[in-house]
């Protein structure tokens, strides 16, 4: 509920940005989410007791995050690590909030006239990789269990951090 607000937030922030403002912004981006990720890995979690608000926030930031770099996972795949929740079923629920929310994410960066020709170019090239990665985490997703998804999601996360920082 708290992410479709934002992804109009993130995608209005996105269209205001200059070349030199966006490199900040997603280093920015970067550096947190690498952060978040080493306080996870080294167990520093605590379970909140009150999990609704933070599932709100969460939604709020991975919105914003998606509208502005189309990078929505940290967020929740944090709060979800944090608050150890079954990870066959947190896939499954990942996998539909990302498909829903990056729907509407494109629906809206259409309308702001953000979406290109390149970047229709790119999504096509891209397809084939998605493809293959999709199949292929859906066949190995059956033989990860427990704190292997745990390590598996850090590492991925962490990655997602680095990214700004080569480009």
């Amino acid at each position: 509920m708290s992410a479709l607000p934002a992804v109009f937030i993130g995608v209005w922030v996105l269209s205001q940005l200059d070349e030199s403002n966006e490199h900040f912004l997603n280093r920015a981006i970067g550096s947190v989410t690498i952060l978040a990720t080493i306080a996870i890995a080294l167990k520093f979690h605590r379970p909140f007791r009150h999990e609704k608000p933070w599932i709100l926030a969460s939604g709020g930031l991975s919105g914003l995050l998606c509208g502005s770099t189309g990078m929505s996972g940290p967020p929740l795949v944090l709060l979800g690590l944090n608050q150890g929740w079954p990870a066959a079923q947190f896939r499954a629920d990942l996998l539909g909030y990302f498909t829903l929310l990056s729907i509407a994410t494109i629906g809206i960066c259409q309308w702001q006239g953000l979406i290109t020709e390149t970047s229709i170019r790119y999504a096509v090239a891209g397809t084939p990789g998605l493809t293959i990665g999709f199949i292929a985490g859906a066949l190995i997703a059956k033989h990860i269990h427990g704190n292997r998804i745990r390590y598996a999601a850090i590492c991925l996360i962490c990655a997602t951090g680095v990214l700004p920082w080569l480009a």
